[in-house]
């Protein structure tokens, strides 16, 4: 055999035992070529090795990017590879080859040598994929990625037979197919191929290309990874507020938002809700992001504005899997008792402040509009008289500005008594809104007047007394309030801490 060795720029003397430390496995390629040994050319098997990538994830010899489909091209120098020895110095040297080294047989290098050096002498069929595997960006479970395309390509001499195109996963679908049944010599057909992961991790396959060429089949490794999507479960598919009186708040009932999926979920949006239904302590807030297992608490407090059935439906809009979740919302609203209303008190936490009203409008307002969401409802009411009847007065209620706390805040004052009430309107006759002086905001509601006063103050037969406390300006310089309650264990609580002992104001039905 010839070794060609001045083609390859070697000197005869290698062969006698000179070596290159660089070129060792070069060399001992063509040493045995040289001695004689017979190692049987294959042209046609050649135009396969050629083709067909002999390292996983690295490209074959008739790659573009190498020395192209056809070696008359002599693209990167191809030629010089007619020999076994001369693609054997190669890999040694060319560190694009690199991946090579300890790769090959002789066997191999033979096969290729002889393609190389005439590849019109193979023939049949040869199938040359485009790479030997697709890799694809992390995907949503459930959702697809962009498709990406296979070639494949017939590099021999003789039309090829395709049989079967399959993908070993389901995680990974064919989505186009161009290969009919025959591919004729040097023609090209594409498999396209999306990932849709079933679940989340590292994700792989493999697409197989049955054909009646040598190598059959012909596979390209497929690899992904699933991001498991958001998905977030609700406890109760309901909240249910049976019997509640007109203006009442009822107890405080929850649902529980828990992100069962494998990704965060970012809550976004609530929708409005009629004023009967209030979210109340709740942990669930827009902006709020779930971890995968995190919960958050949904709170809701039924108060009807009006006798009978209200319904409503809260829609949690957030990113997690279906964009929205919904809890269904449910009270009735029972009248109250003949003429009366239900007095209502609320505490103003920044400021320390209490205050009450049986206003059906200022409590709705109170319950929703922002401007008052830092007051909350204390959980103490009591009935009152809606019109005036023998025997009880007029709930007056005076509003001073600027009485409290620096000028920063207000204080509502109520009495039943005709002499207070006469004496405040002549501080301010002309009523106007001006700081530190009594403004007259009318008659709240209606009351009976206690019998006796003092310690000694008792109300009628049937109706229940209600307590008046003072935070006075001798304990409390500089922050002034009063404060209503039928709950003598209460008054009695802030008697003890220092409020003002003013007894029973007035008397209201039970």
């Amino acid at each position: 055999m010839n070794c060609k060795w001045a083609r390859l720029g070697l000197v005869v003397s290698a062969c006698a035992g000179k070596r290159r430390r660089a070129a060792a496995a070069a060399l001992a390629v063509a040493l045995s070529l040289c001695a004689g040994a017979a190692i049987a050319q294959n042209a046609t098997n050649g135009r396969i090795l050629y083709n067909t990538p002999l390292v996983v994830n690295e490209k074959s010899c008739g790659a573009g990017s190498c020395h192209g489909p056809d070696p008359l091209q002599r693209q990167n120098r191809i030629q010089n590879g007619d020999t076994p020895g001369g693609i054997g110095l190669a890999i040694s040297r060319v560190s694009q080859m690199a991946f090579l080294r300890g790769n090959t047989t002789g066997a191999q290098l033979a096969d290729l040598a002889a393609y190389i050096a005439d590849p019109a002498s193979a023939s049949g069929p040869v199938a040359s994929l485009s790479t030997p595997s697709l890799s694809f960006a992390p995907t949503v479970v459930g959702a697809s990625s962009a498709a990406q395309a296979i070639t494949l390509t017939n590099t021999g001499n003789l039309a090829m037979a395709i049989g079967a195109v399959s993908a070993s996963n389901t995680d990974f679908s064919i989505t186009s197919n161009t290969c009919a049944s025959t591919l004729a010599a040097a023609a090209s057909c594409v498999i396209s191929v999306a990932f849709t992961p079933k679940q989340g991790g590292a994700r792989s396959g493999e697409i197989s290309v049955l054909h009646d060429a040598p190598g059959s089949p012909s596979t390209v490794v497929l690899e992904g990874s699933g991001i498991g999507v958001g998905t977030l479960a609700i406890s109760v598919p309901a909240l249910s507020f049976p019997g509640y009186s007109i203006g009442q708040a009822s107890t405080r009932e929850r649902a529980i938002l828990t992100n069962v999926g494998g990704s965060p979920v970012s809550l976004a949006s609530f929708s409005e809700l009629p004023s009967s239904f209030l979210l109340r302590g709740s942990s669930c807030v827009v902006g709020l992001s779930l971890a995968p297992g995190a919960s958050c608490e949904i709170g809701v407090v039924f108060v009807p504005r009006s006798v009978g059935d209200t319904r409503a439906r809260l829609v949690i809009g957030h990113s997690g899997q279906s964009g929205i979740t919904e809890l269904a919302l449910e009270g009735r609203g029972v009248a109250l008792p003949a003429d009366t209303r239900l007095m209502v008190e609320y505490f103003f936490a920044p400021l320390g402040y209490y205050f009450i009203t049986s206003r059906s409008n200022e409590q709705e307002g109170i319950d929703t509009l922002p401007a008052f969401a830092d007051f909350e409802r204390t959980g103490e009411t009591f009935l009152v008289y809606a019109t005036q009847s023998v025997g009880s007065e007029g709930i007056a209620r005076f509003y001073f500005d600027q009485i409290a706390r620096n000028r920063t805040r207000g204080s509502h004052f109520y009495t039943l008594i005709p002499g207070e009430k006469q004496g405040l309107i002549g501080l301010n006759p002309s009523n106007q809104f001006l700081p530190r002086v009594p403004f007259y905001e009318g008659i709240d509601s209606y009351a009976q007047l206690p019998n006796g006063s003092g310690a000694s103050a008792s109300c009628p037969a049937g109706l229940q007394p209600i307590y008046r406390l003072f935070r006075g300006n001798v304990r409390f310089p500089d922050d002034p309030n009063h404060r209503f309650t039928p709950n003598r264990n209460l008054y009695l609580s802030f008697v003890a801490a220092g409020w003002d002992d003013e007894g029973i104001a007035f008397c209201v039905p039970q």
